[in-house]
């Protein structure tokens, strides 16, 4: 979901009501639990709840559409899998170029299983 241009928080015109954005947001984090995949954009979209605009808005409709597109989609658990942990990371070192902030993440494994 990254193929849209960086957003910044002074970009677009101010939402008249912010309300029902951020009831978005706090829904859209309780299924990035089952959907890994929206995480990263859930989060991006949650840095402007304190004044979102036109454009993040756009943004969000944008993942909706994605959701309804990929429904059918989410994680696996199996229950004969191996009891091996497996964890990797990756970073983006300074990647936000308004405020150089870094964007981190992982993945946990209990063998085939993401846990974390």
């Amino acid at each position: 979901m990254t193929c849209f241009e960086p957003l910044s928080k002074e970009d677009g015109i101010p939402l008249p009501s912010p309300t029902e954005y951020r009831a978005f947001i706090e829904a859209l984090h309780y299924l990035s639990l089952t959907r890994p995949d929206v995480a990263f954009t859930a989060n991006r979209l949650s840095k402007f709840m304190h004044t979102p605009t036109n454009l993040h808005w756009a943004a969000l409709k944008r993942l909706l559409h994605y959701l309804h597109g990929t429904i059918h989609q989410g994680l696996l658990i199996k229950r004969n899998s191996p009891l091996q942990l497996h964890a990797f990371t990756d970073a983006d070192w300074a990647g936000d170029k308004i405020t150089y902030w870094s964007t981190t993440g992982y993945i946990v494994y209990l063998g085939s299983n993401p846990i974390s």
